[in-house]
């Protein structure tokens, strides 16, 4: 859409980003998008687990590393794509929040989140890995 110059997409932005065409010329959509997905990454709504449960290298790269990719990679994108990004990753972030309400859980039937122990996780899928191979 943006390179076929769809119809109001040229005119259709606001504050800064009147052209919904061009890169943001002060990077400020894509640091926006970037952090959002970082949030949103340390929420763990996207992957449905936490960031807690993740291994420390995949839990590092995730909170540190992909936010930079975002960054660099959205920062060269039409300014309409990191609206949405930063639009939808808003949007993620809410449902996060509001899951994480007992008594919103409790109305759409969504069960208690049981938090596994820290001993359970560890070295959890090397032993897999070790028994299924005797």
């Amino acid at each position: 859409m943006v390179v076929v110059n769809y119809p109001g997409l040229s005119t259709g932005g606001a504050l800064w980003f009147t052209d919904l065409t061009l890169t943001d010329p002060y990077y400020a959509l894509p640091f926006i998008s970037a952090a959002t997905m970082a949030l949103v990454t340390k929420v763990g709504i996207e992957m449905g687990t936490s960031a807690d449960q993740m291994p420390p290298v995949m839990r590092a790269f995730m909170t540190y590393g992909l936010p930079v990719v975002i960054f660099g990679v959205s920062s060269q994108f039409a300014t309409g794509l990191c609206v949405y990004w930063t639009a939808s990753n808003a949007v993620s972030l809410v449902y996060a929040a509001a899951f994480k309400v007992d008594a919103i859980r409790k109305i759409f039937g969504i069960p208690p989140v049981v938090p596994i122990p820290s001993s359970a996780n560890k070295n959890f899928a090397i032993s897999q890995v070790i028994k299924s191979y005797k």
